[in-house]
């Protein structure tokens, strides 16, 4: 089984390009024998995400997928995204810097779910990170199903 794996070695992001409009990853072989020198060209699914969207980390939870993007569409402040992976949608928009007054919430990375809790106790929070200038924030969301 070994012998016959084709052993990709390297990963390359690429920006969009024609049939992959959300960009796509090209997997490389190690090229170490004949059945090694393959490459696969992965088109991206952007679950419809607005366009000019840079999205720098997902976390899951459940069905839930969290997008941080370094910035937003026309180099708005970086949003993050909640996407339902069964509804491949985009649920919710939440803007720290433009609806909630966070300043310093020009591009956003690292955001994760938290979930403490069980049953009626269960709280749902993201937290993320922010640089330019920088900072760190907990969002508490309400009305989670």
């Amino acid at each position: 089984r070994k012998k016959a794996k084709p052993d990709f070695e390297s990963l390359v992001l690429l920006p969009p390009l024609p049939g992959c409009p959300a960009g796509a990853l090209l997997a490389l072989g190690s090229g170490s024998k004949p059945n090694r020198e393959t490459a696969v060209l992965i088109a991206l699914d952007v679950q419809g995400l607005p366009a000019g969207s840079t999205v720098c980390d997902v976390d899951v939870w459940g069905d839930y997928v969290l997008a941080a993007c370094l910035d937003g569409p026309k180099g708005t402040p970086g949003p993050l995204y909640v996407i339902n992976q069964k509804k491949r949608a985009v649920v919710s928009t939440i803007k720290p810097k433009e609806e909630l007054g966070y300043t310093y919430a020009q591009h956003l990375h690292d955001a994760c779910w938290y979930v403490p809790g069980k049953g009626d106790q269960r709280e749902v929070y993201i937290i993320l990170t922010a640089w330019n200038p920088g900072g760190i924030a907990a969002i508490r969301l309400t009305n989670v199903p």
